[in-house]
């Protein structure tokens, strides 16, 4: 069987002594900078990678395609591939694509439209794409779709057998505008992965808060947040209060 997986390349080592625990033969071959593909016949790969540490993200490859660099025939193709491998009949479903290379005249979520459409009116499922109920749901499925160049590894699995919900998280995080500083998506996804509950009338201590990123994700997330640091806030932050000084003076 094979997967893809998606490992930060810092990671890799760690990574790989976690595949080769499961399987000794297993073969890893890197696909693009964080992507790899693996080929195992361990019988219980899935179910062991859960332990993982180093592995962000899998899903399997049911299918390899070819495709053309024709919007069209490309969307058309992949569609009938998928047909023939998954079932989403009356299921909640989501459909992620990560595209790599910029050479085909379409884009992840021209492929996302035009297969969750399909699939919900052809099958009878319901593509899902509220953020709160794909990290809530466990028993949502997920049509996986990565394009490298002119290939496409198409998968179906659970949503729990991918280890994290999305391919690509940066796509996600891109939706919230204004980003202060890059350990926002830090908070995020920590949030997102141990589906930490927050809302109105909470409030947050954030201490060490410059330049304000985490104090930001807080506030967007409904919570009255105190923010503690002797530097200053980025100026864009409105409505937070803000303690300049060391956490013991406060």
């Amino acid at each position: 069987m094979k997967y893809i997986l998606t490992i930060l390349p810092t990671l890799k080592k760690g990574a790989f002594r976690e595949l080769k625990a499961i399987d000794k033969t297993v073969n890893i071959r890197h696909l693009d900078f964080d992507i790899f593909i693996v080929e195992t016949e361990a019988p219980n790969f899935v179910k062991s990678l859960k332990a993982s540490i180093f592995i962000r993200h899998m899903h399997p490859v049911d299918k390899e395609l070819e495709l053309t660099g024709i919007k069209e025939s490309d969307l058309s193709n992949i569609l009938s591939a998928l047909i023939n491998f998954v079932d989403v009949s009356g299921r909640a479903f989501m459909v992620q694509c990560r595209k790599v290379g910029k050479d085909l005249p379409y884009n992840s979520k021209d492929i996302e439209v035009f297969i969750g459409s399909n699939l919900e009116r052809q099958m009878g499922g319901r593509a899902v794409f509220d953020d709160n109920q794909i990290i809530s749901d466990s028993g949502i499925l997920v049509v996986s779709i990565l394009v490298l160049d002119k290939t496409a590894c198409l998968g179906f699995s659970k949503i729990t057998d991918n280890l994290e919900p999305y391919s690509n998280p940066a796509r996600v995080y891109s939706k919230w505008g204004g980003v202060i500083c890059r350990a926002e998506f830090k908070l995020r996804e920590a949030i997102r992965k141990f589906n930490i509950k927050l809302g109105g009338g909470m409030k947050a201590l954030d201490l060490g808060a410059a330049p304000g990123g985490w104090s930001k994700v807080l506030q967007d997330y409904g919570l009255k947040v105190i923010a503690i640091d002797p530097a200053e806030l980025d100026k864009r932050l409105v409505g937070i209060e803000h303690f300049k000084g060391k956490s013991e003076d406060f």
